[in-house]
């Protein structure tokens, strides 16, 4: 999209390569398992057993998070039935407090959860990278400079940098 002019800047938690695009590392975040208190409490030592045919909610296909979900949560046969399929973060929560499944989540989308919801931090799995991209002709550009600063202040703050 840059190359083609129609995106000038952009957030991504995917690393663009290209003489065009000019990338930034804002910082990072953790995942996090949100599931039924109902249920047995998993442990990131079990996760492929304690998932197996559980209801998963999940992002769309080809989404970072969904892939990384799906191949830290498989082992061989053991894997999560994929209940429901959303595009954002703020919907999984809900499909998840509603009791239709779990899911992985960014640690920075849940807030607070309702009490029958538990919540288990990925700490062993990857932290995902979240990055500012820019066309290179704009890296001097006064707005997309402001942007860019605004992000790598402000956001690095969130995402732990």
């Amino acid at each position: 999209m840059v190359t083609a002019g129609h995106l000038d800047a952009f957030i991504t938690e995917r690393s663009v390569t290209g003489r065009e695009i000019r990338q930034l590392l804002i910082g990072s975040y953790h995942l996090a398992l949100i599931y039924p208190k109902a249920w047995p409490a998993p442990t990131e030592d079990n996760l492929p057993a304690w998932a197996n045919d559980r209801p998963f909610i999940t992002y769309e296909p080809g989404h970072i998070i969904r892939n990384m979900a799906l191949r830290y949560m498989t082992d061989g046969d053991k894997k999560p039935s994929m209940h429901v399929s959303t595009s954002g973060s703020s919907s999984v929560k809900k499909c998840v407090t509603a009791g239709l499944g779990f899911a992985i989540i960014p640690t920075w989308t849940i807030g607070e959860l309702p009490e029958d919801t538990g919540m288990l931090l990925l700490e062993s799995w990857p932290k995902i990278p979240v990055y500012f991209g820019e066309a290179t002709y704009l890296e001097h550009n006064p707005y997309v400079k402001t942007l860019r600063e605004l992000c790598l202040t402000h956001l690095a703050k969130a995402f732990e940098l």
